[in-house]
């Protein structure tokens, strides 16, 4: 399974920009933190379409993804205008039956729960023409995370914990549009000795709790 990533805007192109702060930057910050959470936690590869603050044209930013055969697309933004809260788009030529649609409402779903929960307006799911959802071979989502000059959603985008916890509530809404299967946390058990008798399993057992290890006696059959 691979997601790309993608971070709004970035070089010579900020984005929507207001109250001190860059579209470009927020995005960025904001597909890092969605990344290593991921990967952490989920059997997943994830790729982002720039790492850092450089131009990356709309079609270049496809055409990583349509080469890697990713599974689906993520373009992350900040909105502008006059509006509040948040909203999410598919490309409009695609039906309310298709797969793409399907997986934005799962992903919808959470992410507008989480929104709420800041008191932040659910602006519904939207279709639109963009480059990136019309271009991309895979499914394509576009989400655009509050508005940059509301007073409210600025608030909320300048802090840092509400940041950490929205790259989670992405996280969460990813794994679960796309079922995602969480990795396995492996422990490694050391064996001291295998003895026939009970007696010398036990006496080995006492040794090694006198000097601090935590020590079981299992059953094993004989090789």
């Amino acid at each position: 399974m691979l997601i790309y990533l993608d971070p709004g805007h970035g070089g010579s192109d900020p984005g929507a920009s207001a109250n001190g702060m860059l579209e470009k930057d927020i995005t960025l910050k904001l597909a890092k933190k969605i990344r290593e959470n991921l990967v952490e936690k989920y059997e997943v590869n994830v790729a982002l379409t720039r790492e850092d603050d450089k131009d990356v044209s709309l079609k270049d930013r496809v055409e990583m993804a349509n080469k890697a055969e990713a599974n689906f697309f993520l373009s992350l933004h900040v909105n502008a205008g006059g509006g509040e809260g948040y909203e999410d788009y598919i490309y409009s030529g695609l039906s309310a039956l298709s797969k793409t649609a399907a997986l934005r409402e799962i992903l919808h779903s959470v992410l507008a729960n989480f929104y709420t929960g800041y008191r932040c307006v659910d602006r519904g799911m939207k279709k639109a023409g963009y480059y990136v959802l019309k271009e991309t071979i895979m499914s394509a989502v576009l989400c655009e995370n509050l508005f940059i000059d509301n007073a409210y959603d600025t608030k909320l985008l300048k802090d840092e914990v509400f940041i950490e916890n929205l790259a989670r509530a992405y996280t969460e809404a990813i794994a679960m549009t796309l079922n995602l299967d969480k990795k396995v946390k492996l422990l490694y058990a050391v064996q001291v000795g295998a003895y026939s008798s009970i007696v010398y399993a036990s006496r080995m057992a006492n040794e090694l709790k006198s000097k601090g290890y935590d020590a079981i006696i299992k059953e094993i059959p004989a090789q």
